[in-house]
């Protein structure tokens, strides 16, 4: 599991990850949603993965989080891919992508960020470092075709 405390500085935001786990429900904290700056996350079974707050440093008293050089990500930039980008780069199909998340998730390895069920899945680099460590270490086998 990823660290359990995650601060962006550049952004403000505080990520506190309960669980790993696919995100299929992202809603403001509040009795009607009124916290624009919490956010609680959800597996597909309602269960919360990982509460952000915006604006950090103005809601959470951050002293102890930062003293861990590790909770603290420092103006690293990441690309994003959605399932289909990084199949394209990779030259695999989307669905390819998706099976190996999905095996990943069973395995209790979450990688990704969905807001809905249907919804797309957004990738970071750390992410698809994650997905292609997998693809390696699971080879899919396939049989192969002779020409008669």
């Amino acid at each position: 599991m990823k660290e359990p405390f995650m601060y962006f500085p550049d952004s403000d935001t505080l990520e506190i990850t309960l669980a790993q786990g696919l995100v299929s429900k992202t809603e403001n904290a509040g009795v009607d949603g009124e916290h624009d700056n919490i956010l609680f996350s959800y597996d597909d079974q309602g269960r919360l993965v990982s509460i952000t707050i915006d604006a950090a440093t103005q809601a959470v008293n951050l002293s102890d989080i930062i003293q861990n050089p590790e909770n603290t990500i420092n103006g690293q930039t990441s690309e994003i891919f959605t399932v289909s980008s990084l199949a394209k780069s990779w030259n695999v199909s989307p669905h390819t992508i998706k099976k190996i998340i999905k095996s990943m998730a069973k395995a209790g390895i979450g990688v990704g960020l969905q807001n809905s069920a249907k919804g797309h899945i957004v990738l970071t680099e750390a992410d698809a470092e994650k997905i292609d460590q997998w693809r390696k270490e699971h080879p899919q086998t396939h049989p192969k075709t002779v020409d008669v």
